[in-house]
């Protein structure tokens, strides 16, 4: 499944918004370790920088940028993607340009904690808790997968047998914002 990650959902898992962390973290974690393919549109990049730097100093919130770009495909900022999401006469240009870029990478769905500002895209869009539930039902049916293949935690890659459920993985990014890892190394 591949899904477009509104900037919203990936400011709750930095800024650690506490109504929406847990949540949108497994979603994180999800697209991490390839359970499903994360992408967000290059127009919420500088969004995100620019909150970030409210958060971080400028070496660390650059250091975030780059290890977002190594979790989640980023969707490149087409002309067409601009005229598209200008004619649609939506009061929010970022949201209108997600919804014609989801529209022409072709991805499934769209992940936003208020899907109703994503009413007139031709991709559907559910709050991060029914997105979750989809990707249970689409790739975790016993969940298996993230024990089968190596993944990161902190600085260090593992590989394990032990069956992890999404809700018994901790976020490694986590760990790399407390500062409790020099390196964040994401598979």
């Amino acid at each position: 499944m591949k899904i477009l990650v509104d900037t919203g959902t990936i400011l709750d898992v930095l800024c650690k918004r506490p109504e929406h962390f847990d949540v949108s973290s497994k979603i994180w974690k999800c697209c991490e370790i390839g359970l499903t393919e994360g992408y967000i549109s290059a127009l919420s990049v500088p969004g995100i920088e620019y909150i970030l730097r409210n958060e971080f100093d400028n070496i660390k919130a650059a250091q975030i940028i780059k290890q977002i770009t190594f979790i989640f495909k980023v969707i490149e900022l087409k002309p067409s993607d601009l005229r598209d999401a200008s004619e649609m006469y939506y009061s929010d240009l970022e949201n209108a340009v997600q919804m014609c870029q989801a529209k022409r990478m072709k991805l499934d769905l769209i992940v936003a904690k208020k899907p109703v500002y994503f009413r007139d895209s031709k991709i559907p869009a559910l709050k991060p808790a029914e997105i979750l539930e989809e990707i249970k039902g689409y790739s975790l049916q016993d969940e298996t997968k993230a024990s089968s293949s190596p993944y990161h935690y902190g600085a260090a890659s593992i590989t394990s047998s032990k069956t992890y459920s999404i809700d018994e993985m901790q976020l490694s990014f986590d760990d790399y914002l407390n500062g409790n890892v020099e390196e964040y190394n994401c598979g």
